[in-house]
């Protein structure tokens, strides 16, 4: 078990983020459940991001609602330790994305320690023909050129695929949830729906408008 990670800064993120409003609009681009290293804290802000995606109050029992209706509030310790956790961890709003940052860097350090894991068990493999090219598959995030990702497509493909992240992105908009880029802002939100990362798009309005 990875030994990289802060339990008590996790748990100040979470109970600020359930203590104050608005607050999970501020980080919300910047944080992820891979910030958070235990299960039950990946439960509680898989809870938070779930509301906000819904425009529903993400307070302490709002939070404490969803996991129990979704048959997992006792597979994190119950009630007592959303409470035990509010009661005890600082939750103070001003240091949120400083310590957002920090558990960025932790999830980060997780990843490439995940990595050096996989090249030293299959430096133990003495059947490999080659590990030098197995570890270079690991560190290039592929496990072969047959599930590599398609760069290129055909005229029709790229059309097939143009129509599911139309269809997706109307959907998204339709339920009020967001699977790229938000700009924290309810009304852009709604009116221009999923932006995604590495996406160039222009914003423009008139006065009056």
């Amino acid at each position: 078990m990875s030994q990289i990670h802060n339990i008590p800064m996790e748990q100040a993120v979470l109970t600020a983020l359930m203590t104050v409003a608005e607050s999970y609009e501020t980080v919300a681009n910047d944080v992820d459940v891979d910030c958070f290293f235990p299960e039950r804290h990946k439960q509680i802000f898989n809870a938070i991001q779930e509301l906000a995606h819904e425009n529903k109050p993400y307070d302490l029992v709002m939070v404490e609602q969803q996991l129990n209706q979704k048959n997992v509030l006792h597979l994190m310790g119950g009630s007592e330790y959303l409470a035990q956790m509010t009661s005890e961890a600082p939750s103070s709003f001003y240091n949120l994305e400083t310590y957002v940052a920090e558990l960025n860097k932790f999830k980060s350090h997780r990843e490439v320690e995940k990595i050096g894991y996989s090249i030293s068990e299959i430096a133990k493999d003495l059947t490999i023909p080659d590990v030098h090219i197995a570890a270079e598959t690991i560190l290039d995030g592929s496990t072969g050129s047959d599930k590599a990702e398609k760069t290129s497509f055909t005229f029709e493909e790229a059309l097939v695929l143009s129509g599911k992240q139309l269809i997706a992105k109307a959907e998204a908009k339709a339920h009020k949830t967001f699977s790229g880029v938000q700009f924290n802002l309810k009304s852009v939100d709604d009116l221009v729906g999923t932006i995604q990362k590495g996406h160039f798009c222009v914003v423009g309005g008139r006065p009056g408008s």
